[in-house]
């Protein structure tokens, strides 16, 4: 895959290179972690643990939350 600018393509990166149960992305679900999520029009990027979900970040696009969960600063 030569670049990552969905949510899909994100979770067949992690699925290809072995991070199937890190992440909550696409359609994985974890009890504890990082995940992505669509809500309405923005996409979250949240931190879960015992099953509550803490919002860290609200980006506008697909593009710039899937940047940021692959190259977070």
């Amino acid at each position: 895959m030569n670049s990552i600018n969905t949510i899909s393509d994100l979770e067949y990166w992690l699925n290809e290179n072995c991070y199937a149960d890190s992440y909550a992305i696409g359609s994985r679900n974890i009890y504890e972690g990082f995940g992505l999520k669509k809500e309405n029009e923005h996409y979250i990027w949240y931190f879960t643990e015992r099953g509550q979900h803490n919002d860290l970040k609200k980006f506008n696009s697909e593009k710039e939350a899937v940047d940021f969960a692959f190259y977070p600063d």
